[in-house]
């Protein structure tokens, strides 16, 4: 993981593995985009990408 923060946003990067119930894997890296939310006071995905 490669994390980055200020006050109001945060962005995540993230290896996912994926098992479905066939028992096929599908491995996938993602960024995650978060903003602070004020009115719950919490961070909030903003989106997802693809890397």
């Amino acid at each position: 993981m490669n994390p980055a923060t200020s006050n109001d946003t945060a962005i995540v990067e993230a290896r996912v593995k994926y098992t479905m119930t066939s028992g096929r894997q599908i491995s996938q890296s993602l960024r995650y985009f978060f903003v602070w939310d004020a009115v719950s006071e919490r961070r909030l995905i903003e989106k997802v990408q693809k890397i």
